[in-house]
């Protein structure tokens, strides 16, 4: 009786060695191709929350200053190229308007500002800035800076802080 359970046991081990799936080894050499390498943004100046930023894919500088809260009022955006795409370790300065610009509001035409422009704008977030281009898609041309008020989260509060910044042509 011990022989033969002895013999099944052997058995099965020997089915168990030739049978089953076997662990791969894996050397490291195979890895390098399917670790994405990542990169760093030193973010600094105006924005809400500068810092380093660490990302495994491209991004542009947009996406950047977006995940970093916006960019403050006194920042200076008019020489950024917010489309431009990161790839690598790099140092981003958002630099700070002088005070003489930072009391001029730029005035943007209604009918024809782009959704880069309107992140610019203090309190159009992207949100609404995308809800502003819909709304400018539907109907057709807006006549009226009050028109504004008809955008889906622009209230009150929100038009009167953002309704100088627009003039229609």
């Amino acid at each position: 009786m011990k022989k033969r359970a002895i013999l099944v046991f052997l058995i099965g081990c020997g089915i168990a060695i030739f049978f089953l799936p076997k662990e791969k080894v894996i050397d490291s050499e195979d890895f390098q191709g399917s670790i994405p390498k990542s990169f760093t943004v030193s973010l600094q100046g105006e924005v809400l929350f500068p810092g380093f930023y660490t990302f495994y894919e491209p991004k542009t500088i947009l996406d950047i200053v977006f995940l970093a809260g916006g960019f403050t009022k006194k920042a200076e955006t008019t020489n950024i190229n917010l489309n431009e795409e990161i790839s690598k370790d790099r140092i981003l300065e958002i630099k700070k308007k002088s005070d003489e610009v930072i009391d001029q509001k730029i005035k943007y035409d209604i009918n024809k500002v782009t959704f880069q422009e309107l992140l610019r704008i203090p309190n159009m977030t992207e949100n609404r800035s995308a809800n502003f281009i819909i709304y400018r898609m539907q109907v057709g041309r807006i006549n009226s800076v009050d028109e504004l008020i008809n955008v889906k989260n622009i209230g009150a509060v929100t038009f009167e802080k953002i309704k100088d910044y627009f003039y229609v042509s």
